[in-house]
């Protein structure tokens, strides 16, 4: 590991700059939340959320439930790490605009994998492409069932 991070405050700004591209775009589709994920240390004594943080490691994503970590990843890429810590809320923006403008009888996942990737896209190409493959990965083991 190479120990050229970014220090926490500055990978706050980081992933704040990157996902405040999709805030026009959210608060036009009336889904619009600001970013939730935590940027410190955590621990099993931290409240339930989601954490990034950095050190000499690398940086770090966690997702702590009721004192146990769901999720603890650690990586170099500070594309990769600040992926996670937008899509959770990316996510949430897309179930309520899947709430909103779903029809009966379609998959909800069609609305609401097409406004994430339409909110990734906002931030940049290469964010929208991992959350594809992501996207085709899941539909691979739970197609789509519309009636």
């Amino acid at each position: 590991m190479n120990g050229d991070f970014l220090s926490t405050n500055e990978l706050r700004k980081h992933v704040r700059r990157e996902y405040k591209k999709l805030r026009k775009k959210a608060i036009l589709s009336l889904v619009y939340r600001p970013l939730s994920t935590k940027f410190e240390i955590c621990s099993s004594n931290s409240l339930d959320g989601e954490y990034c943080y950095s050190d000499e490691k690398g940086y770090y994503y966690c997702e702590l439930e009721r004192g146990s970590y769901n999720e603890k990843i650690i990586t170099e890429d500070l594309f990769e790490v600040t992926y996670l810590a937008i899509e959770t809320d990316i996510f949430s923006m897309a179930s309520l605009y899947e709430s909103i403008h779903g029809k009966r009888g379609k998959d909800q996942r069609r609305i609401r994998f097409a406004k994430e990737l339409e909110l990734f896209s906002e931030i940049g190409e290469k964010y929208c492409e991992r959350h594809r493959k992501r996207i085709e990965k899941y539909l691979k083991m739970a197609p789509y069932e519309d009636e």
